[in-house]
This record gives C-alpha cells, sequence and structure tokens, in this order.
C-alpha cells in the first residue's frame, strides 16, 4: 500500500471525509478536505488507529491492508500498522504444558526461544516465503545468501498471545487444559525486557525477495502466518545468534510476570508447585484458576490464594 484516497478511506470505514479529516486534525496533522486528497501510510494508520474501535471492523481493515499478496507495503509497514490498529497491548499471555521443562520456564524466570522448524504448522518460519534464487538477480550475493542459510539454525522465536481464553489454545498448547497460562507485561524502561510483535495473518502469502531487501524478506518468513491461525492473536519475540541451547533460554524480570492462570483439569501437583513459586519468588503476581462457564462455551476466571 502506497497510500490511499482520501475518499476511499472514508468508505472503508463507513464515515464522512469529515470525520477522516478531523480525526488526523486532532492529531496535528492536517490534511486538504478534498475526496482525491491521497494520505500517506502514516496518515492512513492514524486515522484507522482513531476512528476504528470494534473488533469486526479492524479485523476487515486488516485483512484488506495487510493480507493483500500484491500490496507493495513492506513487511515492517504492515507490522507498524496492525500494532497501530491494535495498539501495543498490556498484557500478553503465553501458554504452558505440564512437562517439567514447561515448569522451569516459570520456576527458573525465563521463556525458551524455540527453532522454526520445530513449529507445528509447515508453512510457519518456511522458506516458501522468501526468494532466494539467484536467477536474473542483479543484486546477487552468494556470500549473503550462504550466510542467511548457516544463521537461520541460529533463529530463536518466542510466541505469545494477546488472549487467554480460548479454549483451542488451551486445549493446543497447555495439555488439554491441564497445563497453565503466564501472563506478562512489557517494561518500556527496560529494552532487554519482553517486547513482542503481532503477526501478520494472510489469505495468500507472498515470496519477498531476499536479494531486493534482505531485512523485510526475513521479517515476512518469521512475522506471517495463514490466517486460519487468526484466532491465536499471536505476537512474537525473535532472536538470532543463539548457537547454544543455554543461549534460548530468555530470562524475564520478576516484575515482568503479572499473573498465572491454572487451566480447567490442572493437577494438584502442578497447582502446588505453582503457589509455591510465587510465594517465593513472585510475590506480586496473582493466582487464577479456570473454569466453565454454566450456561456458555466460554472459560472463566476466579483468583486464588497463593498462601
Amino acid at each position: 500500500m502506497n497510500g490511499l484516497r482520501l475518499l476511499q478511506l472514508a468508505k472503508d470505514l463507513y464515515v464522512s471525509i469529515d470525520t477522516v479529516v478531523a480525526s488526523l486534525a486532532a492529531k496535528g496533522i492536517f490534511v486538504e478536505n478534498k475526496p482525491t486528497t491521497k494520505l500517506s501510510i502514516e496518515e492512513v494508520n492514524i486515522a484507522i488507529a482513531t476512528i476504528a474501535s470494534d473488533a469486526p471492523k479492524l479485523q476487515e481493515l486488516l485483512t484488506k491492508y495487510t493480507h493483500n499478496p500484491t500490496s507493495n507495503a513492506t513487511t515492517f509497514t504492515k507490522l507498524e500498522f496492525i500494532r497501530n490498529l491494535k495498539g501495543k497491548p498490556k498484557s500478553f499471555f503465553k501458554f504452558f504444558g505440564t512437562q517439567n521443562y514447561n515448569i522451569s520456564c516459570l520456576t527458573d524466570g525465563y521463556i525458551y526461544l524455540s527453532a522454526p522448524n520445530s513449529f507445528n504448522d509447515p508453512f510457519d518460519c518456511s522458506l516458501q516465503l522468501i526468494n532466494l534464487d539467484y536467477k536474473n538477480q542483479k543484486n546477487f550475493n552468494k556470500k549473503s545468501v550462504d550466510r542467511f542459510r548457516e544463521r537461520l539454525e541460529e533463529i530463536g522465536v518466542c510466541c505469545f498471545s494477546r488472549t487467554n481464553d480460548s479454549i483451542l489454545m488451551w486445549a493446543h498448547y497447555a495439555n488439554s487444559h491441564r497445563g497453565f497460562c503466564c501472563e506478562f507485561t512489557s517494561d518500556d524502561n527496560n529494552s532487554e525486557g519482553l517486547h513482542p510483535l503481532d503477526v501478520c495473518y494472510a489469505n495468500n502469502f507472498k515470496k519477498l525477495d531476499f536479494h531486493f531487501n534482505a531485512d523485510d524478506a526475513i521479517a515476512n518468513m518469521i512475522y506471517t502466518k495463514s490466517d486460519c491461525w487468526s484466532y491465536e492473536e499471536e505476537l512474537r519475540i525473535l532472536k538470532h545468534g543463539l548457537s547454544k541451547p543455554e543461549d534460548r533460554k530468555k530470562k524475564y524480570a520478576q516484575k515482568d510476570l503479572k499473573s498465572v492462570f491454572l487451566g480447567v483439569s490442572c493437577e494438584a501437583k502442578i497447582v502446588n508447585t505453582i503457589k509455591v513459586c510465587l510465594r517465593e519468588k513472585y510475590p506480586n503476581a496473582k493466582l487464577y484458576k479456570a473454569y466453565k462457564s454454566p450456561s456458555e462455551f466460554k472459560i472463566l476466571f476466579e483468583e486464588v490464594q497463593v498462601q
């Protein structure tokens, strides 16, 4: 997307062009109130983030502006667009199973940056989303391609979600509701803290040219997923240069952990372990237990005393 006519954006938002112009003016941006006025990507982002507030409209706009495989917008522009639409999450969540290494993530205070080839989606972080072909490439650099392939083994990704009440996610990532879910927050003053970016969901993927813009192509590969996964509302942290197994363990600060949620079927042994851990290491974190809604297909939570 290289910009948009004022009239078209107004139609997409189901508002008048006066409303769009006023929304920009409120942010100190003044544009000519004419249907043919062309808005920059930044102006479009600001207007949408200001006007669009309900989830269905946001999803419609995301589909229009980020799922289009013919769009000329860079991956970074799309990620910025999504962040402007959804806003920075006050909290984000990670689901854990009952295996010992999952328990250790809580007791030892770290998140694990997995190798992309371990993910359950074969298209996730796939080389199919990046063009490494050297044919007819004026900018081809074999050394850069070889270096990228070598470093690909040292990439680590940690996945989070904007939601903690998805029945499917509890089933898939928390050992059929027997595990737990951690709620984290970001500290803007700590650059080494947890700062995940939203995933861009797409109907069809666009293979980006590594030789034209390597950083953008790599970001496309890491942050683009099929929209069949959109219910996960996923965010990700990406790190590279992880040559040793211990490098994949990223420590988080005590204050970064806000809450822990126990699954509907969480076993007593896991519950007790988590209670002890919170008492000893995370005195400010809250504990909640999930339970089934008596009238809907929903998961609800009630606070549990740690003491």
